[in-house]
């Protein structure tokens, strides 16, 4: 969606109305979390009703989904912003995304990769959430074990965005 804005002025615009990028990037961050809140919610209560999906932690549960859904939309965002036109940027994220699903338990379970595939892929930011997932629905997971991993999150996230605003500022916002 960063060349919909591109496209539409939309930065510069903000930059001329005077509010800071950083502001515009958290606005826009707002949809991707909201959504992943919505995935999370719906997903885990329809597995719960029709599959019969037991979730031991629904607030760790659903808040792992949307901080992964944060840093996911982060990473993107900077992997557009570093390939600076739109037919690339949809490259290098499908070259990003598409073997991280893979590898990362999204399409395939570690329990039916062999075991070097398994290790590569639980080693991925991916597959590093998938793992805390399913303990966290299996009910191993502890208070702080979760904590922990929300901490990860967002401190990935807060990374993610410092670098993200003086990039889209570099790549988009020049002169």
């Amino acid at each position: 969606d960063i060349w919909d804005e591109l496209q539409h002025a939309t930065l510069r615009r903000t930059q001329s109305a005077g509010l800071a990028l950083p502001v515009f990037l958290a606005g826009k961050l707002l949809a991707p979390v909201a959504i992943s809140l919505a995935v999370a919610v719906l997903s885990l209560g329809a597995g719960n009703a029709f599959a019969g999906l037991k979730v031991a932690n629904w607030p760790a549960a659903i808040g792992l989904m949307m901080a992964g859904g944060a840093v996911w939309y982060l990473i993107m965002l900077i992997l557009q912003i570093i390939a600076g036109a739109r037919n690339r940027g949809e490259i290098l994220t499908s070259f990003v995304l598409f073997p991280s699903m893979m590898l990362g338990g999204s399409m395939f379970a570690f329990a039916m990769m062999p075991d070097f595939m398994a290790r590569i892929g639980k080693a991925t930011p991916l597959g590093w959430m998938v793992v805390r997932f399913d303990l966290i629905l299996q009910g191993t997971a502890t208070a702080s074990d979760v904590g922990a991993w929300l901490g990860v999150l967002t401190a990935a996230c807060a990374l993610l965005f410092a670098a993200a605003a003086p990039a889209l500022r570099w790549r988009f916002l020049k002169g």
